[in-house]
């Protein structure tokens, strides 16, 4: 569980984000997909954060549905919802294991803007043409395989079997 008193001594940002106000469901779940395409993180509702300290509102909301909300990502369900209270002010903690192949919502991988704002982006996949002929396809596969393991759902990989590396004198 989090430690608010220590949060509010030494604010932390990036895996954490803060949300004053209760939003619907739909707006919690696009930001557990931004914070599970990221990384392992918390989503506490009832803190503002002003950039530079945070300061406890407290949340008289009703809490996220999480049956919506997983229904909303896809069955995702790597994430839990718990109730806590600071200076007798309710708190919510979401908390979000990272999604290793990515999390779409509403067909886009999002992240956030950066460290300090909440606001969410698509992440642009990029895409990566590989192109070799059949004598050389295991250095291909080798370099597709190392590709999606240290960039995964962020790049997409494309290949060109077909080429065929004739004489220059064929395509005068």
């Amino acid at each position: 569980m989090i430690d608010i008193d220590k949060l509010l001594k030494e604010p932390q940002r990036g895996n954490i984000r803060y949300f004053p106000l209760g939003m619907l469901n739909d707006e919690y779940a696009k930001i557990i997909a931004a914070m599970a395409n990221t990384a392992d993180g918390s989503i506490i509702l009832g803190i503002e954060d002003d950039g530079v300290d945070l300061h406890v509102k407290g949340f008289p909301f009703e809490s996220p549905n999480r049956n919506e909300i997983v229904n909303l990502l896809n069955g995702f369900t790597k994430f839990s919802i718990s109730r806590t209270s600071y200076d007798q002010k309710k708190l919510i903690v979401i908390e979000i294991d990272k999604a290793i192949n990515g999390l779409k919502y509403h067909g886009d991988y999002l992240k956030f803007q950066n460290d300090y704002d909440n606001s969410v982006m698509a992440i642009e996949q990029v895409n990566v043409f590989i192109s070799y002929n059949q004598k050389i396809s295991e250095l291909g596969d080798i370099l597709q395989d190392k590709l999606e393991e240290e960039y995964s759902f962020k790049v997409k990989v494309n290949r060109d079997t077909e080429l065929n590396y004739g004489s220059v004198k064929n395509l005068v």
